[in-house]
């Protein structure tokens, strides 16, 4: 004899209950029972074994439309056999892609396939796009070129103008002067200045000019302080490297000395400057950047007439105390030397400055 599987509802998590050697557990999250073994089928009522038999800790569903537990594993062996065909509908209608194709449409220059879904645009030629615009009014449009023109009414074609008047007076213009009528009455005018108005205020003054052109490497001044300006050094004769002071080099290269990777720069303490001579013939046989001792230059002296009985000379030169052979006059009688005089060189007046050398 057989018995029904009575299974209690509305009990706490984890409840268990036996029957037919099968121990059955409850789960109240998911308002289930699990099974730890499988029954004897049977042994079982109202379960429903036609498409798939319980197993071990296999869940049961209550079958509503047949009163009957089944197998979990046979609900979704039965649902995935099913398809949108065994759904009733009514008026909810579920989503297919040809439903969801079919919904769509397009105009103008859109097209549309409703078996692949694709919208397509179809692209205008310039052909087509130029016919489709016109203008009115001052505008005129060439559909072939695309171009808008623009017509100003107010220019007059005076080629088509026929029997213009060639005068002034034709217009019937009376009251006008000609060119020659108003230049002969200017010339005609005679001005008379009238006072001197007051003098106005001085202007602004005007933006600085540009700057001078800077003093090249090699350039010389003299510079009232005794440490040089920024860009020049001493003119002392310093030796200095080539490469460090290599536009100072490029300008006076070892004219004043020095080789290899050593220049010299001139000496100037102490010197009065002169302009090279150049060929012109004044300072003949210098050459450039040499250097000259002091001298006088050659001349002779022409003595007065003396008291009576001395000796009248119209040159000399003393020599040790005595007249040497050119004399003239009265040729008796010896003389004595004159004393020595001035300093240790010829020099004008003078400023001590700095000589300085950009570099």
């Amino acid at each position: 004899m057989t018995n029904s599987l009575n299974l209690p509802t509305n009990v706490p998590n984890n409840t268990t209950f036996s029957q037919f050697g099968v121990t059955y557990t409850y789960d109240s999250v998911n308002d289930v029972w699990t099974a730890n073994a499988s029954p004897i089928i049977d042994d079982m009522i109202d379960v429903d074994t036609t498409t798939i038999a319980p197993t071990a800790n296999q869940v049961l569903s209550w079958d509503v439309s047949t009163n009957n537990f089944i197998p979990t594993d046979g609900f979704d062996a039965r649902l995935s056999a099913s398809t949108t065909d065994d759904v009733s509908e009514a008026s909810n209608l579920y989503f297919t892609i040809s439903r969801a194709r079919n919904s769509i449409a397009v105009s103008g220059d859109l097209s549309y396939n409703s078996s692949t879904g694709v919208v397509s645009f179809t692209e205008r030629t310039d052909s087509e796009v130029r016919g489709l615009i016109s203008v009115s009014g001052d505008l005129s449009y060439n559909s072939a070129t695309g171009v808008i023109s623009y017509t100003d009414p107010l220019i007059i074609d005076w080629s088509a103008v026929q029997n213009t008047p060639t005068t002034i007076a034709s217009y019937g213009i009376t009251d006008a002067y000609t060119i020659a009528q108003v230049d002969n009455a200017i010339n005609t005018i005679e001005l008379t200045p009238g006072p001197q108005g007051d003098s106005g205020p001085a202007g602004p003054s005007g933006s600085a000019g540009p700057a001078g052109p800077g003093l090249s490497a090699g350039a010389v001044i003299y510079h009232a302080s005794s440490t040089p300006p920024t860009g020049f050094i001493k003119a002392n004769g310093a030796s200095l490297s080539t490469s460090t002071y290599a536009a100072l080099f490029a300008s006076i290269g070892y004219t004043f000395g020095g080789s290899g990777g050593s220049f010299n720069v001139p000496d100037l303490r102490g010197e009065f400057l002169r302009g090279w001579d150049d060929s012109r013939g004044v300072d003949s046989g210098r050459s450039f950047g040499s250097a000259q001792a002091d001298e006088f230059k050659s001349h002779t002296h022409t003595g007065s007439s003396l008291a009576a009985g001395t000796i009248w000379l119209s040159r000399y030169q003393l020599t040790g105390g005595t007249w040497p052979n050119e004399k003239d006059g009265n040729t008796s009688g010896t003389g004595s030397p004159t004393g020595a005089t001035g300093g240790t060189e010829t020099r004008p007046r003078n400023v001590a400055l700095l000589a300085c050398i950009k570099y």
